[in-house]
């Protein structure tokens, strides 16, 4: 199975984080009823183990960040909120997470941030990566897509399509308790550059040609 990894932040909106978390529950129900076993394995990670508060004040419980990685992230979505700026620890949690990512940035198939404090911690890692990558060999950079609050779901839908495709994915919409008012099928998800598969190389990139992500597959 695919990883699918949540890395919460304190003040993440929880709309968003379940919302995608639910898009991938879906793909593995029809995942499961197709091909007799779900596609993604989903983990939620905090900067230690415990409760991760969201910006409601409702709480997740999250798994620590793990020291080391056998194999790859095929997905890893990172949300924060204001909290990240305000609360007492937040400095130390942050420099934490920051150097987990750019040591971890070798096993991240794609990654995803909601909203602009989790695009801001992503950058600030990304530039420590690149430095220990020229220290050492250079690797791949990771190609990041970034959406605002309230743009989870389409996230998650985004990426699923260019894993699954476009039909699997119209199916998981169809699925959904308030389906959206539009289709997810071919000609809307497309390939820029290579194609995009299991084993191919990390540069692909993909756009929505009508839903349009904030800022799609990007090296931050």
């Amino acid at each position: 199975m695919q990883r699918a990894w949540f890395l919460l932040l304190p003040g993440f909106p929880v709309v968003d984080v379940t919302g995608a978390i639910s898009v991938l529950e879906i793909a593995n129900a029809v995942l499961g009823e197709l091909r007799k076993k779900p596609f993604y394995r989903v983990l939620v990670i905090g900067a230690e183990a415990g409760a991760v508060l969201a910006s409601s004040g409702v709480a997740l419980a999250a798994e620590p960040l793990p020291a080391r990685i056998q194999g790859s992230i095929a997905m890893l979505i990172v949300a924060a909120g204001p909290w990240l700026r305000t609360t007492g620890h937040s400095d130390a949690g942050r420099a934490v997470v920051e150097s987990w990512l750019a040591r971890m940035a070798p096993h991240i198939g794609s990654g995803a941030t909601i909203g602009q404090d989790a695009r801001t911690l992503v950058q600030e890692a990304s530039h420590a990566a690149r430095a220990m990558a020229s220290a050492r060999t250079a690797t791949a950079p990771v190609h990041w897509s970034a959406v605002s609050v309230t743009r989870g779901v389409d996230l998650a839908m985004s990426l699923v399509a260019a894993d699954l495709g476009g039909v699997i994915a119209t199916a998981i919409s169809s699925r959904m308790a308030a389906p959206f008012q539009r289709s997810y099928g071919f000609g809307l998800w497309q390939p820029q550059g290579r194609e995009r598969h299991r084993g191919a190389a990390r540069s692909t990139h993909w756009r929505a040609a009508s839903v349009d992500l904030d800022e799609p597959a990007q090296v931050l």
